[in-house]
């Protein structure tokens, strides 16, 4: 070997993933709500990997109605890692009612770093595509470029992953507001609300106009992420809770006086700081 190129991969940098816990312990055994955000540090892949063949097994009736997942950030973003049918449901951490994608547990750090991955077809699936059409149908060149698409499009979609763009939020889950009602909501959920904290603080502030902004903080108090969106408020036609949609973002539940809960963390709101005496 030559000790040039030796040297060289010694001295790379090794790929590293910022994970934490959400509802679970550090060795993902235990599930539950008292299981507090955990800072995992950064990773390298084979801890990362064992940690992720851990999620994936975990058992369905162990997780009842809690919702443990990690929080990973890779080079293509910060995401939201859940468990789901023996495989992982991947969603942007700031975005989680948009498009979500799964994978095998082995698959998720190459995705993490940013390549796409790619899963062939089933020997059946491709069989049935280079199977040659019956004689009658040779006469008819647009019948055949047809159904030479359509096998083409089930191949496509037989990978199995795959972004799953569906409306997780869709406008006839909820009850419109009048116009009172609304501005009166606005208003009155209007503050600053935070979840966790240290480097792993996450902000929403919601003003007295509708507009919002979401932020993630990491290592020293950064700013990582910033959203900002306006409100729509709403009652969820299902229990008449009050909520704000917030376009690209998602619902915001208003769940008390102190409280707001946004992709299923809830958030406590911060007491405003006094102005000094005059």
């Amino acid at each position: 070997m030559n000790p040039s190129s030796s040297s060289s991969a010694e001295l790379a940098p090794r790929v590293t993933y910022k994970v934490s816990t959400r509802g679970l312990s550090a060795d993902l055994a235990t599930v539950g709500a008292d299981e507090s955000s955990r800072d995992l540090g950064p990773l390298e892949l084979a801890p990362l990997a064992e940690l992720l063949s851990r999620l994936a097994r975990l058992d369905p009736a162990q997780m009842g109605d809690h919702d443990p997942h990690l929080i990973i950030t890779g080079t293509r973003g910060r995401f939201a890692v859940r468990p789901g049918r023996g495989k992982l449901v991947l969603r942007d951490a700031a975005a989680p009612h948009q498009s979500y994608l799964e994978l095998n547990a082995a698959e998720v750090p190459a995705y993490l770093d940013g390549h796409d991955p790619v899963t062939a077809p089933s020997t059946q699936e491709s069989a049935s595509v280079v199977a040659e059409p019956p004689p009658a149908r040779t006469r008819h060149p647009a019948l055949a470029w047809a159904a030479f698409a359509l096998a083409a499009a089930l191949v496509a979609g037989s990978a199995f992953w795959t972004f799953r763009e569906e409306s997780v939020d869709p406008a006839d889950y909820y009850i419109a507001l009048t116009l009172p009602e609304a501005t009166a909501l606005v208003r009155k959920s209007a503050g600053v609300y935070t979840y966790g904290s240290g480097d792993d603080e996450r902000r929403i502030e919601l003003r007295a106009d509708g507009s919002a902004s979401y932020q993630e903080f990491e290592s020293g108090r950064v700013l990582a992420q910033q959203r900002n969106g306006t409100a729509a408020p709403a009652l969820r036609r299902a229990d008449r809770l009050p909520v704000l949609r917030v376009a690209g973002l998602g619902p915001i539940e208003i769940r008390s006086a102190d409280s707001v809960v946004f992709a299923r963390d809830t958030y406590q709101r911060v007491a405003e700081t006094a102005a000094p005496a005059r």
